[in-house]
């Protein structure tokens, strides 16, 4: 989700949002941080992807595993 710019970033409501947006992609920002603090095989998760279909579901079990074996050491 992108936050509103322009004119309608001034009404209220709209600030409201972009400033809870901002919060929580910070938090997101700083779990990843975390993450990669631990896993340093996610640091340079350097795969080259030939076909985008076996390496993108490859990359998203590899991040799986991660966050399930930090979740259970933690």
């Amino acid at each position: 989700i992108t936050p509103y710019k322009g004119d309608a970033a001034r009404d209220p409501a709209y600030r409201r949002f972009n400033d809870y947006h901002a919060v929580k992609r910070v938090k997101i920002k700083h779990a990843f941080g975390v993450l990669k603090g631990c896993w340093h095989s996610l640091r340079g998760l350097s795969i080259r992807i030939n076909s985008p279909e076996q390496d993108h579901e490859r990359v998203t079990k590899w991040i799986s595993a991660c966050i399930l074996l930090h979740n259970l050491l933690a």
